[in-house]
C-alpha cells in the first residue's frame, strides 16, 4: 500500500468516525423523542369553550401540526366575542380582568398525573392563512394544581411574555412554553384575542367589544419521560374500573352496572331541586336518543329523598327516554360520596371511568367523549 492509499484509507476512517458521533451526539441531544402526554392515542382527551363546526377540538390532540390541511377541518377553531375592561389597557396584573370579559379555551386531560415541564401550541399557520394575520395575539396557558389554575406562560400583544424578565418574543404559529417540572394531569390554553380581532362599539355607554376567533393546530405536552414501549393496552389499564351498582328504576325494576359492559356508559347523579342537575339530565336525553343506536347507554341516578314517586312527573314531563334509577347510601359512596350535582361519569367500553365532571357539562363536551370512545 502506498502513502496515496494509506492517507485515502485514514481519511474514510476519520469521516466514518466523525459521522457516526454526530448520530449520537444527536440522538442524546434535544431532539430525542419525548412522551407527548397531550396524544388522543396516549390516553388523553380534550374539551373545549365551544367550537366551529367542522373544526372539531379532537383534531388539536391528533399529532397532526401541519396547517395545510386547515380547510379539511384540521384544528380547532372557536369564534368569541370579549368585552374591554373599563380601565385603559389590558391588564395582567388582575387576572379576573382577563378572565371575565370573554375567551376561548381548550382543557387537554391525560389519562393519569403526569410531570411535565414544556408546552407546544401550533396555531393556524400556512401560506394561505399566515400567523401573522389569523394567529394567537392575547393568550395564556395553565397547568391545574389542587388550589385551581396557574398561569405558567403568556402571549401579548402576539409576543411571549418571559416569566423571569420583561423580555418580549414576537411568536408565530409556534408558541412554546417552558416552566419548572410540575405534576398535574390537566392543561389548559386560554385565547383572548386573535390577531384578526374586530373592534365595535354596543350600548348608548359605548362599551367596547372585540370580536375574535381560536385558531389552534395541536397542543404537545412534554415532560422528562422518554417515549416507552408502554402499549395503549397497558395504558388503558391504568384507568380506574367504575363501581358496579344495581339500583331499582322508577318501575322498581333492578338495574345493574356491570349488563352495559361493551357499550359507552354515561352515569349522571342528579336531583330534581338542582336547577344543574335537571339541565344535565335533558342535555343527556337528546345524545341518549342520538348514539343509543352506536353503542351508549345513559343512567341517570337521582338523590331524591322520597323515592321514585317525587321525581316521576319531572321525568315523564322532560321525556327523559334512558333508565332513571334510585340511588342508595352504598352507591354514592362507591362513587366518591357526589358532593356536587350533577356529578357524571363516562365510563367506557371495558368497564372504566374514562372521564368525570362535577359540574353541568354542554352537549358539546359530553359528545366529544362520545365519539372518542365510541370510534375506537
Amino acid at each position: 500500500m502506498n502513502y496515496s492509499t494509506k492517507l485515502i484509507a485514514l481519511f474514510s476512517i476519520i469521516c466514518v468516525v466523525i459521522i457516526s458521533g454526530c448520530a449520537m451526539i444527536g440522538n442524546l441531544g434535544g431532539d430525542a423523542k419525548l412522551a407527548n402526554y397531550a396524544l388522543a392515542s396516549n390516553g388523553a382527551s380534550i374539551s373545549a369553550s365551544d367550537y366551529t363546526r367542522g373544526h372539531s377540538p379532537l383534531t388539536a390532540i391528533n399529532g397532526i401540526t401541519s396547517s395545510e390541511k386547515w380547510d379539511e377541518g384540521e384544528g380547532w377553531e372557536c369564534k368569541f366575542e370579549r368585552k374591554q375592561p373599563k380601565t385603559d389597557g389590558w391588564s395582567r396584573l388582575d387576572p379576573r380582568n382577563m378572565l371575565d370579559y370573554g375567551s376561548a379555551w381548550l382543557e387537554v386531560q391525560f389519562n393519569t398525573e403526569r410531570l411535565i415541564n414544556k408546552s407546544t401550541v401550533y396555531t393556524l399557520d400556512s401560506s394561505q392563512y399566515p400567523a401573522f394575520q389569523y394567529g394567537i395575539k392575547d393568550a395564556w396557558f395553565q397547568i391545574w394544581k389542587e388550589y385551581g389554575w396557574t398561569t405558567v406562560g403568556e402571549i401579548e400583544n402576539g409576543a411571549m411574555v418571559s416569566q423571569i424578565s420583561k423580555d418580549r418574543e414576537p411568536v408565530g404559529g409556534k408558541m412554546v412554553f417552558k416552566f419548572e417540572p410540575t405534576r398535574t394531569d390537566k392543561v389548559r390554553f386560554v385565547v383572548f384575542r386573535s390577531n384578526d380581532f374586530e373592534t365595535r362599539s354596543t350600548g348608548s355607554n359605548g362599551r367596547k367589544i372585540d370580536k375574535s376567533v381560536a385558531r389552534v393546530v395541536e397542543i404537545q405536552v412534554t415532560g422528562l419521560e422518554s417515549v416507552s414501549s408502554k402499549t395503549g393496552a397497558e395504558d388503558e389499564n391504568q384507568l380506574e374500573t367504575a363501581p358496579d351498582f344495581s339500583l331499582p328504576n322508577l318501575d322498581d325494576e333492578w338495574v345493574r352496572l356491570s349488563t352495559f359492559q361493551g357499550q359507552v356508559v354515561i352515569v349522571t347523579f342528579w336531583a330534581q331541586w338542582s336547577s344543574e342537575s335537571t339541565r344535565q339530565v335533558r342535555e343527556l336525553n337528546s345524545l341518549y336518543q342520538e348514539y343509543k343506536d352506536k353503542g351508549l347507554m345513559v343512567l341517570g341516578i337521582s338523590v331524591d329523598e322520597g323515592g321514585a314517586e317525587r321525581i316521576k312527573t319531572f321525568v315523564q314531563n322532560s321525556g327523559l327516554r334512558y333508565p332513571i334509577l334510585i340511588a342508595n347510601t352504598s352507591t354514592k359512596t362507591k362513587y366518591g360520596g357526589i358532593g356536587k350535582l350533577p356529578t357524571t361519569f363516562v365510563i367506557n367500553q371495558e368497564g372504566r371511568i374514562y372521564k368525570s365532571y362535577d359540574s353541568f357539562q354542554g352537549r358539546h363536551i359530553l359528545e366529544l367523549d362520545i365519539k372518542k370512545l365510541i370510534s375506537e
